[in-house]
C-alpha cells in the first residue's frame, strides 16, 4: 500500500474514469504517481534539470488533452511513457533547444565518467568533453537507452516501454549504444589515448 492512503491505490483506469468525469484530483494522483518517471525520461533528452521540467510539463499537458483517445489495451504507463519519449523527439529537434542540449550534456556526462581518481581537473574536463561529443554522436534511441539505464539507473522494462520495442529489443539497442558509444570515444581519443 502507498504511503498516501488508499486513494493512491486506485488503479490508473479508474482515476481516468474519474479524471474523464471532471474530477482533476484524479489526474493529479495520475501525474504523482508517474511524475518522476516521465521526468527521468524527459532529462534524458534535455540533460538539466530546467529542460526535463519542461518536457514534463508538456507531456502531461498533452496527457491530459488526449486522455479520451487512451484504450486500455495497453497499460496507461506505457501510453504515457510513449507521448514522453515521442515529446522529447520533439523537443531535440528545436535548432534552440539542440544548441541547449550540448551545453547540458556536460552533466550526463560527468554522470557517466565515474573515474574519480587524482586526474588533474583540466583532464577530466577534456574527458567529459569527448564523452559529452560521443554521446551527441550517438542517435536518439542509443542515447536515451543509455542515459535511462546508466545514469538514470531505469529497469530494462521501462526503458522497453520508453522505446515502444521488446526487452530482448532493448537490451540489444543497449549494447549497440555502449558498442557505438565506445567507438566514439575510441576515435575522439585518438593518439591521445595513452593520456585519456
Amino acid at each position: 500500500m502507498s504511503a498516501g492512503g488508499g486513494e493512491l491505490d486506485e488503479p490508473d483506469e479508474v482515476l481516468i474514469q474519474e479524471t474523464l468525469s471532471g474530477n482533476m484530483s484524479s489526474f493529479d494522483q495520475l501525474m504523482g504517481r508517474y511524475e518522476r518517471l516521465v521526468f527521468k525520461i524527459a532529462y534524458s533528452f534535455g540533460a538539466s534539470r530546467e529542460n526535463a521540467l519542461d518536457i514534463t510539463q508538456t507531456v502531461f499537458l498533452k496527457a491530459f488533452g488526449h486522455l479520451s483517445t487512451f484504450r486500455t489495451e495497453s497499460s496507461f504507463k506505457t501510453w504515457l511513457l510513449r507521448i514522453a519519449y515521442n515529446e522529447g523527439i520533439n523537443w531535440t529537434r528545436s535548432p534552440r533547444n539542440r544548441q541547449d542540449l550540448h551545453d547540458d550534456l556536460d552533466s550526463a556526462a560527468g554522470a557517466l565518467s565515474t573515474d574519480g581518481g587524482q586526474e588533474s581537473g583540466m583532464l577530466l574536463t577534456e574527458r567529459r568533453r569527448m564523452l559529452r561529443r560521443s554521446l551527441q554522436s550517438l542517435n536518439v534511441r542509443y542515447r536515451t537507452a543509455l542515459l535511462l539505464r546508466y545514469v538514470h539507473d531505469m529497469p530494462i522494462r521501462e526503458i522497453a516501454g520508453v522505446l515502444q520495442c521488446s526487452e530482448p529489443m532493448t537490451k540489444n539497442i543497449l549494447f549497440r549504444g555502449v558498442r557505438n558509444l565506445k567507438r566514439a570515444l575510441a576515435q575522439a581519443v585518438g593518439p591521445n589515448a595513452a593520456r585519456i
